[in-house]
């Protein structure tokens, strides 16, 4: 479901449930933005994640819901390197393919300071520090780094039509310019304008979860329903405009 569909059909849920419109345009995009992270930390969550991250990280990386948002790539070590991240979900030595071992930051610095235990090039560690990964030995010169990003923040792009009513903006897309129009900022436009180009960023999560993020926007408003009533929403909206 793409993101004007998902604010069209709140809208409609909310007028059938609490007889009046949940959201302007940019009080959606506004709760949106919000939601996003909050809704994909969650996902995380129900992994169990946070719980024993050793028992279920593989299940995490075999997750097919949040694949688009995996990324697999070779950086730099030298100690540390700066990057962006959300999860962490494993790492190797680029040269060697030995596993890298992530550590909590007490533990690192038991390790490096006790020739027993220390970290060598067989039994490599690394800890995070903000978006750092710091990685001993310093032998180490490259590492296979695998990690959740953060989904990029959703937008829905709109104008104002001369008619008064709203038209939606599918990413990627361009608008032509006619006297009076209004973009999604609040500034009127006349023929001649430059054209626009949308704005509008759609939900990165995999198509199987917006049913879930559909009721998470409902939820803000106090509605709460069952995957089925919404279906059957989404159909009585579908058969209505339809007449229209």
């Amino acid at each position: 479901m793409i993101l004007s569909g998902i604010y069209q059909l709140s809208n409609y849920i909310s007028n059938k449930e609490k007889s009046g419109n949940a959201f302007t345009p940019k009080q959606f995009n506004s709760l949106i933005e919000i939601l996003n992270r909050e809704f994909f930390k969650s996902k995380v969550e129900e992994s169990g994640y946070f719980e024993s991250r050793a028992d279920h990280i593989e299940h995490l990386q075999s997750s097919k819901l949040m694949r688009e948002l995996r990324v697999n790539e070779t950086i730099a070590a030298s100690g540390s390197a700066s990057y962006t991240f959300a999860y962490f979900l494993g790492a190797t030595d680029n040269d060697t393919s030995y596993k890298i071992e992530l550590v909590s930051e007490d533990e690192y610095h038991d390790r490096v300071g006790d020739s027993v235990i220390a970290p060598s090039s067989t039994a490599p560690i690394a800890m995070l520090r903000g978006d750092n990964i710091i990685v001993k030995p310093d032998s180490v010169a490259n590492v296979n780094l695998s990690y959740y990003r953060y989904p990029s923040t959703p937008f829905l792009d709109y104008y104002i039509a001369t008619s008064g009513i709203i038209q939606w903006l599918g990413a990627g897309v361009t608008h032509t310019w006619t006297t009076t129009e209004i973009d999604s900022s609040g500034t009127a436009h006349t023929t001649g304008d430059a054209d626009w180009s949308s704005l509008t960023v759609e939900l990165e999560f995999n198509s199987d979860l917006h049913d879930d993020f559909q009721n998470e926007v409902l939820s803000r408003v106090g509605i709460r329903l069952k995957e089925p009533q919404i279906t059957q929403y989404a159909e009585s909206m579908k058969a209505q405009q339809k007449q229209m």
